[in-house]
């Protein structure tokens, strides 16, 4: 027996031997750290932050956090416009914080191009500071949501890094860079793009990231239809019309990219190491939140406005956030009205809104459909928002529009 017992003891200890060789240890550290860096909760170590999907969340959701720029405006829309600061230390404290230096002064320069105007003696600062806000907020949320400049009428920020849905790619690119799999070590693995999507998939945790990285474009949407509603924001859209054209321009861009990056591949830097050219590569990731679907509009026909009389036949559906009943219930009561609303927004559309445009760029034409439809999503969720607040009670109105069939014939 005891014999037995000395084999077996030597055994284990050969096995463990063999399991810790160097290749082995290494190929365990760097699965690890593929894992931690792209999955974990928070950042750590000497992890860019790029390469973790929750820090990425983090930053898309910075705008709205405590402390950013659309919160920074939503605190100053708490202030009585008649006052010249708040009422309470605290919160004069934090204006003088967001309100100090070069802000200060464009603000300033904004109200003395004002003050010839006939308004109420404190509209010219109030609407000036408001703009100023607004501008920082756009200039933030362009810089993450990564709109091409060719798309808006508004100028991109200069230096701008790599928007979310870039980091995003970057970051699963790393993470296929340092991944091997169970039981192979880094002298005979090269990179697989079909297991490594079949392990992130395979993962709850990037599952649970993927959610959070929605909840975020979501309450960025969010937040901006909140703003359109708010009374002191009407307040200075009063004063400067302009407010309001460039938040619904603003809006319409989140919602563009929110519907775009839903549509890229995460995997898009990830190739087959030993790839041929020509080969056709194994699917990537394409992430697309749980939806339900308002599918009860009929088909609808006419003309769009095209020079030359062009019929549509068009069928569509709406979707909007799992369990979302409040969005659920304001589509159901308003059928006859969604049929009107989707007549009129055919026929101000042309052939070329929904066929390829002259350039052949991929990604550009993927833009332009995310945009089509984000103005068509828009103009549902106007009408939504100012009978609700969005965000409450898992409230988002429309999140995407699906052209089920668009028929376009030349009438002869």
């Amino acid at each position: 027996m005891s014999t037995i017992a000395v084999l077996l003891i030597a055994l284990v200890a050969i096995i463990i031997v063999l399991l810790s060789t160097p290749e082995k240890r290494t190929a365990r550290e760097r699965r690890s750290l593929a894992v931690s860096s792209l999955l974990s909760g928070r950042v750590r170590g000497e992890v860019p932050r790029w390469a973790n999907l929750k820090a990425n969340a983090d930053d898309l959701a910075s705008p709205l956090k405590a402390g950013g720029s659309l919160d920074d405006l939503y605190h100053y829309l708490s202030k009585d416009p008649g006052r010249r600061e708040f009422a309470r230390i605290v919160d004069r404290r934090r204006a003088e914080d967001y309100l100090s230096g070069a802000t200060a002064d464009r603000i300033a320069t904004l109200a003395s191009q004002r003050r010839g105007e006939s308004l109420p003696s404190w509209a010219p600062i109030y609407v000036a500071t408001i703009r100023v806000l607004f501008d920082r907020t756009r200039n933030d949320i362009l810089a993450l949501i990564g709109v091409p400049d060719e798309l808006t009428r508004f100028p991109v920020p200069e230096g701008a890094a790599e928007s979310i849905p870039e980091r995003i790619e970057l970051a699963v690119e790393r993470y296929a860079s340092l991944w091997i799999p169970q039981g192979r070590g880094a002298s005979d693995y090269a990179v697989e793009r079909q297991a490594i999507r079949d392990d992130l998939l395979a993962r709850k945790r990037f599952v649970k990231r993927m959610e959070e990285l929605d909840d975020s474009w979501k309450g960025l949407a969010a937040g901006l239809y909140n703003l359109s509603g708010h009374p002191r924001w009407r307040i200075a859209v009063d004063f400067e019309p302009e407010l309001q054209d460039d938040l619904d321009e603003l809006t319409i861009l989140v919602l563009a990219a929110d519907t775009h990056r839903r549509d890229r591949d995460l995997m898009a830097r990830v190739h087959d190491a030993d790839r041929m050219p020509g080969e056709v590569e194994s699917p990537g990731i394409r992430w697309m939140p749980n939806f339900s679907y308002y599918k009860n509009i009929p088909e609808i026909t006419g003309q769009t406005a095209d020079i030359e009389p062009t019929i549509y036949f068009a069928k569509v559906n709406l979707g909007y956030t799992f369990r979302d009943r409040s969005t659920q219930n304001w589509l159901n009561r308003r059928k006859d009205w969604l049929t009107d609303y989707f007549n009129s927004y055919f026929s101000e559309t042309t052939r070329r809104d929904f066929s390829p445009p002259e350039r052949s760029d991929p990604a550009w034409n993927a833009w332009t459909s995310a945009r089509l439809k984000a103005e068509g999503i828009h103009g549902i969720n106007v009408r939504i928002a100012a009978g609700m607040e969005f965000g409450h009670r898992n409230a988002f109105g429309v999140r995407e529009l699906a052209f089920v069939r668009v028929n376009l014939l030349e009438n002869p």
